[in-house]
């Protein structure tokens, strides 16, 4: 399973597994070129649309997770279906 936490501790891990899964090239240097221009404060300038994004809200977080409660088994089941080597991911 991909989890912030792990991408937090490995990026360059973590991505290469993704690749390797879809069977696509990984590029450790554009990776870590690109995760150097991403940060909180040009994702901020990004969206300012929606303040939800990166400053979340006591009640949308609230939401959040009243929704994953009650729909998280069901949301698992159907990504799992379309792929049974989803399966290996999850314990």
């Amino acid at each position: 399973m991909v989890t912030y936490e792990a991408l937090k501790a490995g990026l360059p891990g973590a991505f290469r597994n993704i690749c390797r899964h879809f069977n696509v090239p990984f590029d450790e240097v554009k990776l870590l070129a690109a995760s150097n221009q991403v940060t909180k404060e040009n994702l901020k300038r990004k969206t300012t649309h929606d303040k939800q994004v990166v400053n979340l809200s006591r009640d949308y977080e609230l939401d959040r997770q009243a929704f994953e409660a009650k729909h998280a088994r069901l949301v698992m089941q159907n990504v799992l279906a379309q792929d049974d080597a989803l399966y290996s991911f999850f314990p």
